[in-house]
């Protein structure tokens, strides 16, 4: 080794040391986004259509009532205007299948999970009571277009739940079904004795990265002195 004080010289360790950072977790993609968004425009519409239908029943109803019949007349259940207080929750179920695509996170995913149960029983109900008011509509010269409608809801109410459950299967599906992603980088430290032009030597530390595919970073280098300095040789 030259006792030249101005010239650097290196020695440098023949074993590299290899550092782990600790994995990054990463939220895993959520799927179906595309199909609960498909079901929540079919929701949206048919909650539309049943506000409709329930709307026309009462405004029949209400024409109905303003006659004067020598016999009984009975319009069913249309006075509680189920077709519009169970369509809210089919409303709700669709919009909230929209937004599983706008923001798809776990927490939207588990709304259209739940919204799907509370939507698929209420239209069960709407189903019964669409029913019911079919069989009670009375006489049926008198109320065609009333017994008409209240059939047209039950059929409405049955292809709405069954896509409530399809639903709310998806969301379920979309997020239990991952399987969650850890990255790591590895960082390789080459160490290596480093002379100084006043003849002190130093230990220097080289860190090389492996990232993520797509990404690269490189580290400084590092230079610790060492516990005690050393002189010029």
């Amino acid at each position: 080794m030259s006792n030249n004080p101005n010239e650097k010289q290196q020695q440098t360790n023949a074993t590299p040391v290899v550092v782990a950072p600790p994995p990054v977790h990463q939220e895993p993609e959520l799927k179906y986004a595309n199909v609960l968004y498909g079901l929540g425009i079919t929701e949206v519409f048919l909650a539309i259509l049943s506000f409709a239908m329930c709307i026309a029943t009462l405004v029949i109803a209400g024409v109905m009532k303003t006659y004067t019949y020598t016999y009984f007349v009975s319009l069913g259940l249309t006075d509680t205007a189920q077709g519009i207080w169970c369509g809210a929750f089919l409303l709700a179920s669709g919009i909230l299948g929209i937004r599983a695509k706008q923001n798809p996170t776990r927490c939207i995913y588990n709304a259209n999970i739940a919204m799907g149960c509370v939507s698929a029983f209420f239209m069960s109900v709407l189903f019964v009571m669409s029913v019911l008011s079919v069989m009670s509509c009375r006489p049926v010269s008198d109320t065609l277009a009333t017994l008409i409608l209240h059939a047209l809801l039950g059929l409405l109410a049955s292809f709405s739940g069954i896509l409530n459950i399809i639903h709310l299967a998806f969301a379920a599906a979309g997020q239990c079904c991952q399987n969650s992603q850890v990255n790591g980088t590895m960082v390789y430290q080459q160490q290596q004795m480093v002379q100084l032009p006043n003849g002190q030597f130093v230990l220097a530390s080289t860190q090389n990265y492996q990232p993520a595919p797509g990404t690269y970073q490189a580290a400084p280098a590092q230079v610790t002195p060492p516990p005690q300095a050393g002189g010029a040789v």
